[in-house]
């Protein structure tokens, strides 16, 4: 991670505080943390303030002095406070509330969504009634929003990872494999292929399963007939990548031909029309128009796609609901399918980058489904 790219986001966010009319925001979101910082960890807060002279505070324990102490030298945070609280983390809500108190703080923002009512209310305790305690929650996450090129360079690698370890485990994928088989070496694949994890674990749904849209692998044995709906990513360097392919073995019914191609068509459609200043309603409904129009909208039963990054899902997300618009650099999914209860399910799924003119696709595995 570039030294100028960290100190350019928390300067971003000291902007984006102020405007706000906070005075600091209490980060206790890991993810957070690791976008702001590059510290890798499992256990650290940092608290950024509106104001341009004062320095961040990065609070750990003592597990992780070393290996912040490196992370944040790399990052370039040479000026940042560094705080070491107690082994498992016990005392960094009162590290937060000295500090706060230190920089004479009235207004502060915490990440309501990361942070427990039991340890909201310990950190109310220690500040008093003298500081005003309000929901930050959104801060951080618009400004992931927009990869930087370093962001979209890694999930540009981690795409690549899943690619390559499909490519060769589609080979495998042959009836008498159980899905947990093709799972594990789905998997096995990314991480030689140089993935440091799975985004999450591998959905391969067969046969009837396929209509469930979360079917984790089981011991079911892929039989000639199945449909197969493979949902997987790999992770590199923090940054993830998401995949969907849908297979058959045999010669596809009309039925399931017609469904397969109605579902490419909807995500070409909703791809068409993804570049910036577009809503997320709108791309949805570009997809959810093809199914509308051939009378199966009612099998479409979840939003179009989402954000990807340090999380596997984050924003924006795209549904019915969105009203923000896409900008140049954001990554998402694109991921319509439809879903016969008890019978079979389809979906397709790309991890595609917003780009000035319109959109580049970012997993390029082959839709080549039909498998003889």
């Amino acid at each position: 991670m570039g030294r100028k790219t960290i100190k350019n986001r928390i300067e971003n966010l000291k902007s984006l505080i102020a405007d706000r009319k906070e005075e600091a925001l209490f980060i206790s979101n890991l993810t957070n943390v690791r976008f702001l910082s590059g510290f890798t960890g499992s256990n650290a807060a940092m608290i950024v303030f509106a104001h341009p002279q004062l320095p961040s505070v990065f609070l750990t324990d003592s597990r992780y002095e070393e290996q912040a102490s490196l992370e944040l030298q790399r990052s370039g945070l040479d000026d940042i406070r560094f705080l070491i609280s107690e082994p498992k983390g016990y005392r960094i809500l009162e590290l937060v509330s000295s500090e706060t108190r230190r920089n004479d703080i009235r207004r502060l923002a915490v990440e309501t969504s990361h942070l427990s009512v039991a340890d909201y209310n310990e950190l109310t305790t220690y500040l008093g009634q003298e500081v005003e305690v309000v929901d930050g929650d959104q801060s951080v996450q618009l400004l992931r929003r927009t990869k930087d090129i370093t962001e979209i360079q890694e999930i540009e690698k981690a795409c690549q990872i899943a690619d390559r370890a499909l490519s060769y485990t589609k080979t495998l994928l042959t009836t008498g494999v159980t899905e947990r088989e093709f799972a594990i070496e789905l998997e096995y694949q990314m991480l030689k292929f140089g993935a440091e994890d799975r985004s999450f674990p591998s959905i391969v749904a067969s046969g009837e399963r396929s209509s469930l849209p979360h079917g984790h692998p089981t011991d079911r044995r892929i039989r000639e007939g199945d449909v197969v709906v493979v949902d997987f990513g790999a992770v590199h360097s923090g940054y993830h990548s998401d995949c969907t392919r849908t297979y058959f073995f045999g010669e596809p019914s009309a039925e399931v031909r017609e469904t397969y191609e109605l579902v490419l068509e909807a995500q070409q459609r909703a791809v068409a029309t993804l570049c910036p200043g577009v809503t997320g309603r709108e791309m949805d409904g570009a997809a959810r128009s093809v199914f509308k129009e051939n009378g199966v909208d009612q099998y479409f039963a979840h939003g179009l796609g989402h954000g990807v990054g340090l999380d596997i899902h984050e924003r924006p997300f795209i549904s019915t609901d969105t009203e923000v618009e896409i900008t140049e650099g954001f990554v998402v999914t694109i991921e319509p399918g439809l879903y016969l209860s008890g019978r079979f399910g389809v979906r397709i799924e790309d991890t595609i980058l917003v780009s000035k003119d319109g959109s580049n696709q970012l997993t390029r595995a082959d839709k080549q489904w039909i498998l003889r």
